[in-house]
Parts: structure tokens; C-alpha cells; sequence
């Protein structure tokens, strides 16, 4: 990494310096209808956020509120663990998805503010993220649609469970695994969740569950906000261990405890888990019927998988996820 070379932004163009045709203020107006799009029906819209907004000018002030305005940069690494807050994340992918911002320029200005304070492993750590982002754009130029068969880069074998049921569990936060069902639910809430989060759900839905990625794949596809090609179908395709690295599986369980202590996460997306104590709120299942009743989490699904598959500290690489009987009936 330290040999990389990185090249320059390009200077900002005077105003009016490009020969650009004219456009009609009624062009500039026009917002596309349903009709007017390539879908077979009206998808169900994120929740809308005030802080998020399109264009340049708001990847800049993000970036510019993110590294000036908060000591956060400084805490980028650690303070993941608290998975979600105002600055959970950079959360700049939305705007360098969209062509709104520049990779290059996120280094110029991590440049700048290291000029003025002492280089820290957590400036060093947003540079690995930017450093991530083109490994998976060279990673799925050499193996090309081999991030997309299901066989993976490696053409590697394997019996991918395809049951619907089982898939719904997952995409629709149903799993009984609280870290997991979390996750999914922000997702289609928001469009939007943290990088650690989207490995802890893909590895759970591949590995645990055995269902066949590229399902999931296609999920985070439709309802990411940032959705970028490579650096989607390359995770998957890694968190499914079909790369020439080696598999390894996210327990999910230990995931939960060690990045979410206190619970805050689940609390704020699990409204069935919101009075469950930790570490309980980590492991629902251990709670007595009586504890059920008294914390309210009677309606929060049994785990579709033995939790005896994560007691220890890896995750099984190949689980088997169970149909809950209200689902046994084909719809």
C-alpha cells in the first residue's frame, strides 16, 4: 500500500468554461414517474433521512463535518464498535456510489487534516477502506463474471440450499439471531448499513445457512443506497469462501456481544428485544418462558439454526437453517 501512487485531483473548471447546450428549466424540472421506469411495480422507498442529500455539495460537507468538525476520525477503528450513530461510519459511500464524490478527493483532504494533527492508525484505517475499494474493482477485473457464477472464482462445488422460506427469514430480519435480523431491518428501513454489519448478514445467509449467496447478493443490489458493483458482488462472493482465500465465517453470536456490549444496536431495531438486559438481548433463546413474558420478546422468532453451532469461536461453515412451522405450508 505505501508504494501505491496516487494521482491528483484535477483542478475545479471556471464556471461556464465548458461549451454545455442549453436546457430548459422544464427539463431540469421533470421527475420521473413509475411508468417511466424499468420496474414491473412501485418498490418500497428507505426511510428518509434529512442528513442525506444528493450532489457535490453535500459529499463535501460530509467529509468536511466528518474530518473537521468531530474528533471521530480519530476513534474510526475503535469506535466501530458502537455499530450504529450519527458517525458510525464515514459513511461516504453513498455520494462516491453516485459519482458525487471523489476517492481521490477523500485522500487529498485526509492529506490536509493530517497536516495540521499527529498521524494516527485511524486516518491510516479510512485509507484502507479507500485502498478496499479498488482491491475489489482489480480483484473483479481479473476473475471477471467469475463474482457472479454461483460456483464463485474458485468454481468451487457446493449444494446451495434455494427454499424461499428460508431466504425470507433472512431478508425480511426473521432469523432469530439478533445481530442479523438487525441488520436486515435497517437495510430495508434505510437502504443503508454498516460495513460490519453487511459481512456478519452475508456470511450468516452463506455459510449458516447455506442458502445460495448470490440471492443475497442481488438483495443488497436493490436496496443498498450505495450499491456498487464490485464492491458488493466481490464481498459476497469472498463471505461466501468461493475466493482463493481461505473461508472465514462470522460467528455471529460473539460478533454481537463483542461489538454491541450494552445492546443498542439491537435495541434500536428490535423493538421485540428493547427491554432484554444484556447479555440476555445477545442470546434470547436462553431466556426462561418467564423471562419471555416479563421483557415482552414473546413474538421475537426462535433461531432458524442450533445456536450449539456458535458456541464456539468461529461459526459453522456449512449450517442448516430450519423452516418454522408456520411457514411449513407453501404459499
Amino acid at each position: 500500500e505505501s508504494a501505491i501512487a496516487v494521482r491528483p485531483c484535477l483542478p475545479v473548471p471556471d464556471l461556464d468554461c465548458l461549451d454545455l447546450p442549453a436546457l430548459s428549466r422544464a427539463a431540469l424540472d421533470f421527475e420521473p414517474a413509475w411508468g417511466d421506469l424499468p420496474y414491473g411495480g412501485a418498490v418500497q422507498e428507505p426511510l428518509a433521512d434529512s442528513n442525506l442529500a444528493g450532489g457535490e455539495d453535500a459529499g463535501l460537507e460530509r467529509l468536511r463535518k466528518y474530518l473537521w468538525e468531530t474528533d471521530f476520525v480519530y476513534e474510526f477503528h475503535e469506535e466501530r464498535l458502537d455499530i450504529f450513530g450519527d458517525y458510525y461510519a464515514a459513511f461516504l459511500s453513498p455520494w462516491i456510489a453516485h459519482g458525487c464524490l471523489s476517492p481521490r478527493k477523500i485522500l487529498e483532504e485526509i492529506d490536509n487534516f493530517e497536516e495540521f494533527h499527529d498521524w494516527n492508525a485511524a486516518t491510516q484505517r479510512l485509507r484502507v477502506e479507500l485502498t478496499w475499494r479498488d482491491f475489489f474493482r482489480f480483484h473483479s477485473a481479473k476473475h471477471g463474471n467469475g463474482i457472479f457464477r454461483q460456483s464463485g472464482v474458485k468454481r468451487f462445488k457446493r449444494e446451495w440450499r434455494t427454499d424461499a422460506r428460508i431466504f425470507e427469514l433472512w431478508s425480511k430480519g426473521r432469523t432469530g439471531y439478533p445481530l442479523v435480523d438487525a441488520c436486515m431491518r435497517e437495510l430495508g428501513t434505510t437502504g443503508y448499513t454498516s460495513n460490519r454489519a453487511r459481512l456478519n448478514a452475508a456470511s450468516f445467509l452463506a455459510c449458516s445457512m447455506s442458502f445460495d449467496w448470490r440471492r443475497g447478493a442481488d438483495w443488497f443490489e436493490s436496496h443498498l443506497l450505495d450499491y456498487d458493483v464490485t464492491s458488493n458482488w466481490a464481498n459476497w462472493v469472498r463471505c461466501a469462501g468461493l475466493t482463493e482465500g481461505r473461508l472465514a465465517a462470522f460467528n455471529v453470536v460473539r460478533q454481537s456481544e463483542k461489538f454491541d456490549p450494552e445492546g443498542r444496536y439491537l435495541r434500536r431495531w428490535l423493538p421485540e428485544l428493547r427491554d432484554v438486559p444484556a447479555p440476555l438481548i445477545h442470546e434470547p433463546w436462553l431466556m426462561t418462558a418467564e423471562e419471555l413474558d416479563e421483557f415482552g420478546a414473546l413474538s421475537y422468532p426462535q433461531p432458524c439454526i442450533d445456536p450449539l453451532l456458535f458456541d464456539g469461536k468461529s461459526a459453522p461453515s456449512h449450517g442448516e437453517a430450519v423452516i418454522p412451522k408456520e411457514l411449513y405450508k407453501d404459499n
